[in-house]
């Protein structure tokens, strides 16, 4: 029956007396599980349209609305952060670098690289101590509100790390700077970062923790005091002023994910890493932590520690490695008593293959007889 009705015409319905309208109606109501009134068949399609019961869909278009209108506001305010940021930093590194931007040398200037809505880049290069610095302002995900919410109750229930806006400054030493840059560690730090960057980072935690003397909010990492009162003094007036949005600021020549393997950690020997996080909070005293920080490395490449300080310095470094290397050899031995313990289990299953069922027993029997006397000689 419901084949048939393809082939009704309208012509032909209207035809029909009220009463067969009526039971047609009905049963094409029941077929397509949507009662229109026969009435609606010869109005225009715009009064048909005024007709139907746009609940539904008007719910779904006002949900995307919202959706896209706390889209554009988040994106908006990502960005005004994002440029308030940069356009406070672009000035101190035109001053310090020979190319500022992402675009290419002698191309196209271009000084914000737009990673994505919550993520914003810009970048220095030609420096006498610094072969390249990168700016990487990454903010929360207002634009995805919803996303956000949701990092929000991962952060409360799993003891992780709130969403916050951050600028993470990676600075590139030069070949030159590297070799001239003593082996040591030190580091600013917030106090809330201060666990956080215990656990997760290799060179710091070889390093002893005392309060920052002007501020309470942050600590000092460092190996020795001696380091600490060498270094400090050049960059202290910026840290002063840097204080509220310092999370971290690091010098160290140990990479942050502790070696596997002497080799690994021979190769880290002419590691030279100096790591900047802060928040976005106050633009203009970040501009000038990065310019202070920037000629800090000029200020490093210069200084010479006692030798007794170089001394301690270097034995921390081969007792690192001296735990590496029995690590290994440890390894090393407990591979070779598997691999002759594998290759004994095998020279025995091929001496019994070739036994006779008796004398297989006597086989067995006399090794249970010296694990026997073995384990009561253990005993005694």
């Amino acid at each position: 029956m419901a084949s048939l009705l393809k082939y009704f015409r309208f012509d032909d319905f209207v035809a029909l007396d009220e009463k067969t309208r009526e039971i047609v109606g009905r049963f094409h109501y029941n077929l397509m599980s949507q009662a229109i009134p026969l009435e609606l068949y010869n109005l225009p399609f715009k009064q048909r349209m005024s007709y139907y019961n746009w609940k539904y869909e008007i719910y779904i278009m006002t949900a995307l609305i919202v959706y896209f209108i706390m889209y554009y506001i988040g994106k908006t305010m990502n960005k005004n952060i994002a440029e308030k940021v940069i356009n406070k930093v672009i000035p101190v590194l035109r001053e310090q670098f020979a190319h500022v931007g992402v675009g290419p040398i002698g191309g196209e200037e271009k000084l914000i690289r737009y990673g994505s809505s919550n993520r914003y880049i810009t970048y220095g290069s030609g420096r006498l101590n610094v072969r390249s610095i990168t700016v990487d302002v990454s903010l929360k995900n207002r634009q995805a509100l919803p996303m956000l919410l949701l990092e929000y109750v991962l952060a409360f229930a799993f003891g992780m790390e709130l969403p916050r806006d951050k600028v993470d400054v990676n600075i590139v030493l030069s070949e030159a700077a590297r070799s001239k840059v003593q082996g040591f560690i030190f580091g600013v730090i917030s106090k809330l970062q201060m666990k956080q960057m215990r656990d997760e980072s290799y060179a710091l935690s070889l390093t002893k923790t005392v309060d920052y003397p002007e501020d309470a909010s942050l600590v000092i990492m460092s190996e020795q005091a001696e380091i600490t009162s060498v270094v400090l003094p050049p960059i202290k007036n910026a840290i002063k002023a840097a204080a509220p949005i310092l999370d971290v600021l690091s010098v160290a020549d140990m990479p942050v994910q502790k070696p596997t393997s002497t080799s690994a950690f021979d190769k880290s020997v002419n590691h030279r890493t100096i790591t900047l996080v802060t928040g976005t909070g106050d633009p203009e005293a970040l501009a000038e932590l990065i310019n202070a920080v920037i000629e800090w490395v000029d200020f490093l490449s210069d200084v010479e520690f006692r030798a007794d300080v170089v001394k301690k310095l270097k034995s921390v470094r081969d007792g690192e490695r001296v735990k590496l290397k029995k690590a290994e050899d440890e390894q090393k031995a407990e591979e070779i008593a598997t691999q002759l313990a594998a290759d004994k289990a095998k020279a025995r299953r091929e001496k019994m293959s070739k036994m006779s069922p008796e004398e297989q027993r006597k086989f067995l029997q006399k090794e249970n007889a010296k694990a026997s006397k073995k384990k009561q000689k253990m005993i005694r």
